[in-house]
């Protein structure tokens, strides 16, 4: 008998399939025989499921996503089967079932299917605890209140219908809202927020009060300050309490009870303080007056009124001293009212010398210089009060020499120094002097005129003596006639008079030329014309005669007449025989 080796064994299939052993028969001599045994795999279509479909009753949808602890499965040769990934059904939004279906396949492609069924049965959720708050004002209870995060029983949060709210109280009391949460299977739990309204006492308002000037000033009432209660509600006070009016300085209070609607109360006091202010200090006053004496007179009083309009009467008043010139008077007048405030009225008088009237200046027209030497007579002069006043030495201004003025300026000044000055003007006016009278001659001959004549003793108005200037001397007759020799005197302003010294020719009859004669012996002789006697006239000249008038020639004895007429410029004639 032959004793195997160790056997070829194939693969085990890992399904249906074979697997042989090999094993190899040797003889002594070497000789083999394979002996091979196969085994042939053929899976039956039954797989063994030791748990039944299952299931279990959860609270909620969500409880169905935890998949389900699986059953041990084998297949039909006791290998442990691995299901798939399971078919879920769609997950319940609230009762229901849900189930998740496992397919179990063995190698061969056997299979079976275990259910595992969730039931969702929801229960009834936690009642939310409700809650409230304790509140001051009624208003405040408008508020929704901020809700709870309520949950059904699977954890989903549920939201309220719209609330129940009760009545809004008028003063303090509760006011609840209510809210239903519902869950998707009906089950309902109500949420109630209760307010509790507790009025607080409202915060007392600050008094207030001013300091006034005078007591009819706390007769107006204050201005209310705007009081709420604790809710912001407006209080009206009631009727205020006043104390007494002051008569001078002091308090005067209105105490105002304001109270709100649960009876709480504060009381609102405003207090005047009458403080007597310094009154107005009144506006001194005073004026410019011109002189001393005009300050005797007291001054009209202003109106002065305390701070609180009542009319003061001052004291008498402390009146300074009279100024002699220029300087000042007070009048101080010193008013006081009923706190003791005091202010003085001061009434000052300026005595301020006003230049005193300008005395009118004066002169006079004058003829002459000299007449400027007298004094004049001075005016009378006052200050601007009365007060006569003399000047002192007069500024003299030079004497003119001719026409001009001549001033005397008299200064006079008053006690403040204010001057004036009183000007008396001389005025020089040359009046014409005297024309002086006109004089001549009569002469015989135009050379007489050749003399000038002997002037005159001219004096102006002022009895200067005047000098004449060149003459003026008109032509020289040539026979008879008129020359004149014209001299203007002029005086210092210039006035003019003319002296005219008139010669007057007036040809005399020239002497008779002597008649001549001859004796000749014949009457021819007296054919020849005689010489001719130099005959002049009056003046000197030589006169020519005319033809001559001849008688006739005798013509024996006889006398034969030559008779020559010479006749002067004037037409004087003389026969020359």
């Amino acid at each position: 008998m032959l004793t195997p080796g160790t056997p070829t064994i194939s693969a085990k299939p890992t399904c249906e399939g074979m697997r042989t052993y090999t094993y190899v028969y040797t003889d002594c001599e070497g000789n083999t025989q394979d002996w091979v045994f196969t085994y042939t795999i053929e899976y039956e279509q039954q797989i063994t499921i030791f748990v039944a479909n299952a299931g279990m009753t959860v609270d909620c949808p969500n409880d169905t996503d935890t998949p389900p602890a699986l059953p041990t499965v084998i297949d039909n040769c006791g290998n442990m089967l691995t299901p798939g990934t399971p078919t879920i059904s769609a997950k319940p939004t609230c009762e229901g079932t849900r189930m998740y279906t496992y397919v179990y396949t063995d190698c061969e492609g056997n299979s079976q299917d275990w259910v595992y069924t969730y039931t969702v049965e929801y229960e009834p959720f936690a009642n939310p605890t409700d809650a409230g708050m304790t509140v001051d004002c009624p208003d405040d209870t408008d508020t929704p209140p901020a809700l709870p995060t309520v949950t059904d029983n699977c954890g989903n949060v549920l939201t309220p219908g719209t609330p129940t709210i009760s009545a809004k109280p008028t003063c303090e009391g509760t006011r609840t809202y209510t809210y239903v949460y519902t869950d998707c299977e009906g089950n309902t739990q109500d949420w109630v927020f209760t307010y509790m309204i507790e009025y607080e006492t409202f915060a007392n308002p600050t008094d207030a009060g001013m300091t006034v000037d005078c007591p009819n000033d706390t007769d107006t009432a204050p201005a209310l300050p705007t009081v709420t209660d604790n809710c912001g509600n407006v209080l009206t006070p009631g009727a205020p309490t006043i104390s007494a009016k002051p008569t001078c300085e002091g308090t005067r209070m209105y105490t105002y009870v304001y109270t709100d609607c649960e009876g709480n109360s504060q009381d609102w006091v405003y207090t005047y303080t009458v403080e007597y202010e310094e009154f107005a200090n009144p506006m001194d006053a005073g004026m410019t007056v011109d002189c001393p004496n005009d300050t005797d007179t007291p001054p009209a009083l202003p109106t002065v009124t305390d701070n609180c309009g009542n009319v003061l009467t001052p004291g008498t008043p402390a009146i300074s001293a009279k100024q002699k010139c220029e300087g000042m008077r007070t009048y101080t007048y010193v008013y006081t009212d009923c706190e003791g405030n005091t202010q003085d009225w001061v009434f000052t008088y300026t005595i301020e010398y006003e230049p005193f009237a300008n005395p009118t200046d004066a002169g006079m027209t004058v003829d002459c210089p000299n007449d400027t030497d007298t004094p004049p007579a001075l005016p009378t002069v006052t200050d601007n009060c009365g007060n006569v006043l003399t000047p002192g030495t007069p500024t003299i201004s030079a004497k003119p020499t001719c026409e001009g003025m001549r001033t005397y300026t008299y200064v006079y000044t008053d006690c403040e120094g204010n001057t004036q000055d009183w000007v008396y003007t001389y005025t020089v006016e040359y009046e014409p002097f005297a024309n002086p009278t006109d004089a001549g001659l009569t002469v015989d001959c135009p050379n007489d005129t050749d003399t000038p004549p002997a002037l005159p003793t001219v004096t102006d108005n002022c009895g200067n003596v005047l000098t004449p200037g060149t003459p003026t001397i008109s032509a020289k007759p040539t026979c008879e006639g008129t020359r004149i020799y014209t001299y203007v005197y002029t005086d210092c302003e210039g006035n003019t008079q003319d002296w005219v010294y008139t010669y007057t020719v007036e040809y005399e009859p020239f002497a008779n030329p002597t008649d001549a004669g001859l004796t000749v012996d014949c009457p021819n002789d007296t054919d020849t014309p005689p010489a001719l006697p130099t005959v002049t006239d009056n003046c000197g000249n030589v006169l020519t005669p005319g033809t001559p008038t001849i008688s006739a020639k005798p013509t024996c004895e006889g006398t034969r007449t030559y008779t020559y007429v010479y006749t002067d410029c004037e037409g004087n004639t003389q026969d020359w025989v």
